[in-house]
């Protein structure tokens, strides 16, 4: 691989609002890509850090793939080395696919708690998005298992009763893995480095759902901020 394709690669970094970052293009610029001369079938390409040095070795098949592709395949790498960078806690919030509910999200079920629904299970399903319905779901389980009967909900507070007060005020985080697995391929689902090149070549335009793609682009956001 020539030089000028790995600085195309890095052209795209830059046009990405998630990648746009100094302390990316700083990672990036201690990135060595490395050509090997011998090929296996099931290989592209593979980071190893060697002492402080990140190397990406690329295999000879990926000079016959289109520059997108080729894109794609030495960023899913990058984005592997930038997990590495974060804090732990990253992982654990990528693997559990961990966001933060929005106003809007707490808005919608609070006012939906005075809008004559005759249960939980309808104010959920009343909800637009499958996101939607989620947040609903955690704030009316939390209702229930503390004993808040539907008929006394209307005089709630979610923002301010101590059950669904942390939630509602967006300082907890809860997980989307059922969404993600659902509306994204399996590898996305799966592997950071992949749901990161995904998202810079290609605006994660495989994810089946627009809200559970806008949740995924905020958390590979979060992770790629906290690389340092």
């Amino acid at each position: 691989m020539k030089q000028e394709q790995v600085n195309n690669i890095g052209d795209l970094l830059d046009k990405c609002s998630v990648t746009s970052q100094s302390h990316v293009k700083s990672h990036w610029r201690d990135v060595e890509v490395r050509c090997l001369g011998k090929d296996w079938d099931t290989e592209t390409a593979r980071l190893y850090v060697e002492g402080d040095k990140p190397v990406i070795y690329t295999y000879p098949v990926v000079d016959t793939f289109t520059p997108e592709y080729q894109a794609f395949v030495i960023l899913r790498e990058f984005g592997d080395y930038l997990l590495t960078k974060a804090p732990d806690e990253m992982e654990v919030e990528w693997r559990q696919k961990l966001i933060l509910p929005t106003n809007e999200q707490i808005d919608a079920f609070q006012q939906r708690l005075n809008q004559g629904f005759s249960s939980y299970q309808e104010v959920v399903n009343s909800l637009k998005s499958p996101l939607d319905r989620m947040v609903g779901l955690h704030m009316a389980n939390a209702m229930m298992y503390n004993g808040q009967a539907f008929a006394g909900a209307t005089t709630v507070k979610v923002r301010e009763w101590g059950p669904t007060r942390e939630f509602a005020t967006l300082t907890r985080y809860y997980s989307i893995t059922p969404l993600t697995s659902a509306y994204c391929p399996r590898d996305i689902h799966k592997d950071f480095g992949t749901a990161f090149a995904s998202c810079v070549v290609y605006d994660l335009k495989t994810v089946l759902h627009s809200d559970v793609k806008k949740a995924l682009r905020g958390l590979i956001d979060r992770i790629v901020a906290a690389a340092r």
